[in-house]
């Protein structure tokens, strides 16, 4: 199927506006970037709550459900979560990653 010009200038317009949407909203500071869930979205955390309590409070009789440990959490909401990898130890396609 072509496509006509009309329909791929209005998909580039579309991206383009996205961007800069996006990017009048990327003004955050160094330290909003150190904010608890709480105080940055109530929403989220108090969902986050809520199942925590659902979880600690009931039981589910679901094989598939499984709990993660204290030390998979912690891993997962690390700074390990910045970071993209690919290639093998010691020779890795992106700079940063001599931890990983």
């Amino acid at each position: 199927m072509a496509y006509s010009l009309t329909r791929v200038t209005a998909g580039l317009a579309r991206r383009h506006a996205t961007r800069v949407t996006t990017a009048a909203y990327s003004t955050s500071t160094a330290s909003d970037l150190n904010l608890p869930l709480a105080e940055v979205d109530p929403a989220v955390y108090s969902i986050i709550q809520q199942e925590k309590a659902r979880q600690r409070d009931g039981i589910d009789l679901i094989p598939s459900e499984n709990f993660t440990s204290r030390a998979v959490m912690d891993a997962l909401g690390s700074v390990m979560q910045n970071k993209y990898s690919e290639g093998y130890p010691g020779a890795r396609y992106y700079g940063g990653n001599q931890f990983i």
